[in-house]
């Protein structure tokens, strides 16, 4: 075989190559952009569910709106069913919150769009709808207000019943206040007044509230009466039955049965006879002025 044959047959091999090459890279762009062009049309699949599930989450919503405002509005009014529809509306919001937060609808815009109610209230009133005695929490909620209500109007009637000062003076005394160098008194954190709070309530309430709301921080509160009862069942449940407990004190000792009876006796506030008493020396020891001298 000549040399131009053989530069021809590789010259032909390489061009070979290359087509193979080439088509192979051409399957493989059309197979990424098939991946890709169905990528695009899942994203936009996907997007399209999204908004048609948020369109139905704020319509469900804004219907919740109205009945909540609704129960509201009418709560406002002092009559029977007050805190029955003050009830439904925080168990309504409750609902509303879990619905919004599925969706990735932000709350506390939507509550500013549709709730007439203050962040703080709504706050308030969505810990209650999601408490485990719902009732029992609204309840607390409503004592506590009245409680601070009545703080701010004897403290309102207190200032009133001070004698009135020279405006100047006043000014200038709350200056001074304000630019001297003492030192101020901390304000009481969130923890000081929930501890302030509970020790102004009776026992059994401050149990109760503490139950009602150690849910919310996936807690069970458990008393030291619960804790008692439990343990004197474990206990009770233990303890071994008569017939072992005969078998137990059949396989004692003379001396160890005595003790076991003078305890048994001072349990149950009883006197033991027996007529004679256990000495702890060894009645078959020999006496020692009856030994023999070894010597």
């Amino acid at each position: 075989m000549t040399k131009a044959t053989k530069a021809t047959k590789a010259t032909k091999a390489t061009k070979a190559t290359k087509g193979k090459v080439i088509k192979a890279t051409k399957g493989r762009n059309t197979k990424l952009a098939t991946q890709k062009a169905n990528n695009k049309k899942a994203k936009a699949k996907a997007l399209a569910a999204s908004k048609a599930k948020n369109t139905q989450a704020i319509k469900a919503l804004n219907k919740s709106a109205k009945d909540i405002n609704g129960a509201l509005d009418k709560a406002g009014v002092a009559d029977v069913r007050a805190f029955d529809l003050r009830l439904t509306a925080c168990e309504m919001l409750a609902a509303a919150k879990k619905v919004a937060d599925s969706s990735k609808i932000n709350w506390k815009k939507w509550c500013a769009d549709n709730i007439t109610q203050s962040p703080e209230t709504i706050r308030k009133l969505v810990m209650v709808g999601k408490a485990e005695n719902p009732k029992l929490a609204l309840e607390d909620m409503r004592l506590k207000n009245a409680r601070q209500t009545k703080l701010a109007r004897d403290a309102a009637k207190a200032r009133a019943s001070m004698t009135p000062v020279n405006e100047k003076a006043a000014v200038e005394a709350a200056f001074a206040l304000k630019t001297d160098n003492a030192p101020r008194p901390q304000a009481e954190t969130p923890a000081g007044q929930i501890l302030s709070g509970l020790d102004r309530i009776d026992k059994k309430q401050g149990q109760a509230l503490i139950k009602s709301r150690a849910g919310e921080f996936g807690l069970k509160a458990v008393t030291q009466s619960d804790i008692d009862a439990e343990v004197a069942k474990a206990v009770k449940k233990a303890a071994p039955k008569s017939k072992e407990t005969k078998a137990l004190f059949s396989a004692m000792d003379a001396a160890d049965k005595m003790m076991f009876l003078r305890w048994a006796a001072n349990e149950m506030d009883a006197k033991l006879l027996t007529g004679f008493e256990v000495s702890d020396e060894d009645l078959l020891e020999i006496p020692a002025a009856m030994k023999r001298d070894a010597a």
